[in-house]
């Protein structure tokens, strides 16, 4: 049993994962069974290995969500329905989780905190740059083809650097023009939170070269990664770094 936290008890880039329960929807009971393989592929050991050794199953976790400080949430969010997403139209959204929003009614979130209030300072601010693009360029969606090929292909992007980071850019501004993609920054929901967070990283590592890599936050240099590799890095891996703090419900 986690501490139950208040809205305003969120801090600026903590990490929120949803739980999947009884009430939730099919599309994410779908992705819960979908991550058991895809742990297995790329963590090396089954959820049964992690409710025992962690106390937290990484498959009961079915998106993931970026506190923007007290109040307030940022997401890509695959609860905008399937319809939408297969548009399109799934773009970030900004809500403020002190209102009654029914839409979130029911959910519950683990919440994982960064240690390094630098890390989470960069972060914050990359969020920003992200959340600033698609309001005013309308140059990012919700990422369904990049979800499908991380879960059935196991592909997680390339790996963290520069011209990666310059490349998103360009989508999200816009800049990158060519007919036969789509020119915006997809983004899924776990995708999203990881990248802003190697982003943040790539930028201190440019100051501090013994941290080595953008890799040393989670362990990966990679981005596109399920809700339940996310969640089984930050309390592994990535735990010298993060520590769960407790549970919301809007």
């Amino acid at each position: 049993m986690f501490k139950l936290l208040t809205p305003d008890q969120l801090q600026q880039s903590d990490i929120l994962l949803k739980w999947i329960t009884d009430d939730s929807g099919f599309l994410s009971k779908g992705i819960g069974i979908g991550q058991h393989p895809h742990l297995w592929m790329h963590m090396g050991h089954s959820a049964a290995y992690f409710r025992k050794n962690y106390g937290v199953d990484p498959t009961q976790f079915s998106h993931a969500a970026l506190a923007m400080g007290p109040n307030e949430i940022m997401e890509f969010d695959e609860g905008s329905g399937i319809w939408d997403i297969m548009q399109f139209k799934g773009a970030g959204v900004v809500t403020d989780v002190k209102g009654n929003d029914p839409s979130r009614k029911g959910n519950k979130y683990l919440v994982v905190r960064c240690r390094d209030r630098e890390l989470a300072r960069r972060t914050w601010k990359k969020a920003l740059t992200v959340k600033t693009c698609w309001q005013t360029e309308k140059r990012s969606s919700y990422g369904i083809r990049k979800l499908l090929n991380s879960a059935l292909f196991h592909k997680r992007g390339e790996t963290m650097n520069d011209k990666k980071i310059r490349k998103e850019l360009a989508k999200m501004k816009g800049e990158q023009n060519s007919w036969w993609r789509t020119n915006r920054a997809n983004f899924f929901c776990s995708h999203f939170v990881t990248f802003v967070y190697l982003w943040a990283a790539h930028d201190m590592v440019k100051f501090n070269q013994s941290l080595g890599t953008a890799g040393w936050v989670l362990g990966i240099d990679k981005a596109r990664i399920s809700p339940a590799e996310l969640a089984a890095r930050l309390i592994s891996t990535g735990s010298s770094n993060f520590e769960i703090i407790g549970e919301f419900a809007p």
